[in-house]
């Protein structure tokens, strides 16, 4: 993810998927992420929400 513009943005609650029948499958901890910032998450199954860590999906795809 890449934050393109002029404000931090809070991405809790925000939902990641692989199945559009289920929106919110791995959902954001609390993470700013800031203007001009990367983040990357992986998609692993290890389901990571420990923002000190690399954050990984509960889903592969």
């Amino acid at each position: 993810m890449y934050n393109t513009g002029s404000e931090a943005i809070n991405l809790e609650g925000y939902g990641l998927t692989d199945l559009s029948s289920n929106p919110y499958q791995w959902v954001f901890p609390a993470y700013w992420i800031e203007p001009g910032e990367h983040l990357l998450v992986w998609c692993s199954s290890k389901n990571r929400t420990d923002i000190n860590f690399p954050l990984h999906t509960n889903f592969l795809k």
